[in-house]
């Protein structure tokens, strides 16, 4: 589902968006993508494949 219905917890959603629209504010939150980026707890790490 796009967008991803628990995006404000999932970094591999986050983290591509911020580098696209940092400010960009999230509807129903209220706060930008680069905020809920920062906020995020999920541990798992995300990284750039440079191709």
């Amino acid at each position: 589902m796009i967008p991803h219905p628990e995006i404000q917890n999932r970094r591999f959603a986050l983290a591509p968006m911020a580098e696209i629209a940092p400010l960009l504010i999230h509807p129903i939150l209220g706060r930008t993508i680069q905020q809920l980026l920062e906020a995020c707890t999920d541990p798992l790490a995300v990284r750039k494949l440079e191709i």
